[in-house]
């Protein structure tokens, strides 16, 4: 299993490995070689808080099935998240990169949630993430729910984006 992140050359006013959640950094290949399973590329939206279970699962024999490796469980499990923990000794970040940010990323979409404010990029239509939409994470839930995204899946994330901007205000309760 093998996996690394990018290197920025001034997106977003980053370079190299400038800690972000923009997909300079995250959107990279994870290879994951398994004797059990013939070779495929997959070009789902996973998310390395899921590894340890692939690891788990791989070290105690316990089969695919709920890993990362299991079509079902990424189809229930669309959303990554994403976390920049602000370092306090670099000194040059640029104000909007001193502060703790977190991300939630769908095929399609992806949201950034700062303190003070929130970026919705659609990435269908903008890969680059170059223009936020302006939407806010109302609009994220409504996106994701178009695209088939679970109640099950999306409550937890809402709830964990909401925690990280005081000025949101509170969210619909997701149907089950």
């Amino acid at each position: 299993m093998t996996s690394d992140h990018g290197e920025a050359f001034g997106e977003h006013g980053l370079y190299l490995h400038d800690a972000s959640v923009y997909n300079t950094h995250l959107h990279v290949p994870l290879w994951v070689h398994h004797p059990d399973r013939t070779p495929e590329v997959i070009d789902d939206v996973v998310t390395t808080r899921d590894l340890f279970g692939l690891v788990r699962a791989a070290a105690l024999g316990e089969g695919l099935s709920g890993t990362i490796l299991d079509a079902h469980y990424r189809a229930a499990h669309p959303i990554a998240v994403a976390e920049h923990f602000h370092y306090p000794h670099v000194r040059d970040a640029l104000p909007r990169y001193r502060q703790n940010i977190v991300a939630a990323i769908i095929r399609t979409d992806k949201v950034i949630v700062r303190r003070d404010a929130i970026e919705h990029y659609v990435l269908s239509d903008d890969p680059d993430e170059a223009t936020a939409t302006g939407a806010d994470l109302h609009d994220f839930e409504a996106r994701a729910r178009s695209r088939g995204v679970p109640a099950s899946a999306l409550r937890p994330v809402l709830a964990h984006l909401a925690q990280w901007n005081g000025s949101c205000r509170p969210l619909r309760q997701a149907a089950a």
